[in-house]
């Protein structure tokens, strides 16, 4: 231990307090954020006339719920650990193998387009592409009436995008 002097090098005490950091903050996230959260979309949701069923968390989410109003299954409600807001959202497959393809995915894009609906695109397989298709609220804007109207929308636009993909 010759030349030592009782400190790590710079670099290791950055790495070791970042580390520190980002675990602690996770951990201050899951005591303190999280149980707000949680009230915060329990409330909004009531007053909006939904359902909150299935909670889910895990080290990417800080809270998922399906979406229900009565007993149909509307969409998914999740806020990751870091995002500045909560998000509704869908997902949804689509055959590449379904005539007019292209027609069909680009009719998806106008509806989303037009409602303001963001679309993330993923290669399930050779045979199908999933679609991702979410609306995101900053926490100061979301609220009971926000989250209805944006269900709503959301709704309105997977029955739009269902008889599209619905064979003739």
């Amino acid at each position: 231990m010759r030349g030592f002097n009782g400190y790590f090098s710079d670099d290791r005490k950055r790495k070791s307090s970042e580390n520190f950091k980002t675990n602690n903050h996770l951990d201050v996230l899951r005591v303190v954020r999280q149980p707000i959260d949680i009230r915060i979309a329990m409330k909004s949701a009531l007053e909006a006339g939904l359902t909150l069923q299935g909670f889910q968390t895990n080290d990417n989410l800080e809270l998922y719920y399906d979406v229900f109003r009565q007993q149909r299954r509307l969409c998914y409600l999740s806020k990751g650990w870091t995002d500045p807001g909560f998000r509704i959202g869908e997902l949804i497959e689509i055959d590449r193998k379904v005539p007019a393809f292209k027609d069909k995915f680009s009719r998806i894009f106008e509806i989303t387009s037009r409602n303001l609906i963001s679309v993330g695109v993923f290669e399930s397989n050779q045979e199908h592409i999933s679609l991702n298709l979410q609306v995101g609220f900053y926490n100061d804007g979301f609220n009971a009436l926000v989250l209805k109207e944006a269900v709503d929308v959301l709704d309105e636009s997977l029955g739009e995008i269902r008889q599209i993909l619905i064979p003739c």
